[in-house]
């Protein structure tokens, strides 16, 4: 990221409109504040506001958004108004499986008790890629837009193996003890130690991230429409260390 900034316009001073997935994207599509589009925990975005996505189609653009937010990234809160095409985590085997009975009582506690302690159906960055360059390779000639939220430095911080130990490791028990505040609205008890292996997880997963995000960019790059497209790298909220 650092290297393309060098290249664009920083803002240091960027204040997310609020600090969760569903009401700050709402935002950032439509232009208004949470208090005005409406879009909460419980009520997706009113597909009757205008977006961004609704505008550029008008204008012949055509819109393709990719999500890998399992939750509040689903079109069925609302997030996919105005897209040609929007493509969740509905594709993946692994998600649906979840949604039912066997997978929710049965696969996803046994996938975090003996596998590994992160979101059964986590999709990440560098097969987010794979999609959107297969649909990027066969979309028209018209200009477009396309929206990507990755889910990579999302708790609970778990890297991919080449980044597990860049800046440091947090172990999977206390992913697990943090996972379960998450998870149940309660709290536990951090020592410094605790805080500065999570904050270290952090890290290898932007670590991580920022590497996709560079493979990405310099795939497009190398397309004829790059010189007229313009990149906007911002992020939805951040985290309450």
């Amino acid at each position: 990221l650092d290297r393309w900034a060098r290249e664009g316009v920083v803002f240091e001073n960027a204040i997310a409109p609020t600090s969760w997935t569903l009401a700050s994207h709402a935002s950032m599509f439509t232009g208004l504040l949470p208090h005005q589009h409406g879009a909460d925990w419980r009520v997706p975005l009113n597909t009757t506001r205008w977006t961004l996505a609704d505008v550029l189609r008008t204008k012949g653009y055509e819109t393709a958004g990719f999500t890998a937010n399992y939750d509040y990234g689903e079109a069925g809160w609302g997030l996919d108004e105005g897209f040609d095409l929007y493509e969740d985590n509905r594709i993946c085997l692994l998600h649906n499986l979840k949604t039912m009975k066997i997978g929710f009582q049965l696969f996803d506690p046994l996938y975090r008790q003996w596998i590994s302690p992160d979101y059964f159906e986590r999709r990440d960055a560098s097969k987010l890629n794979e999609n959107i360059l297969g649909w990027f390779h066969n979309r028209s000639p018209r200009p477009f837009l396309l929206f990507v939220n990755y889910f990579d430095a999302h708790d609970p911080y778990l890297a991919p193996r080449d980044y597990a130990h860049h800046f440091g490791n947090a172990p999977p028990e206390l992913i697990r003890k943090t996972e379960f505040a998450f998870t149940t609205s309660g709290s536990v008890q951090l020592s410094v130690q605790d805080r500065d292996a999570l904050i270290a997880g952090y890290d290898n997963s932007l670590a991580s991230l920022d590497h996709s995000v560079g493979n990405l960019l310099t795939a497009l790059s190398h397309l004829p429409q790059w010189q007229n497209t313009v990149v906007m790298i911002t992020s939805d909220h951040g985290e309450g260390f």
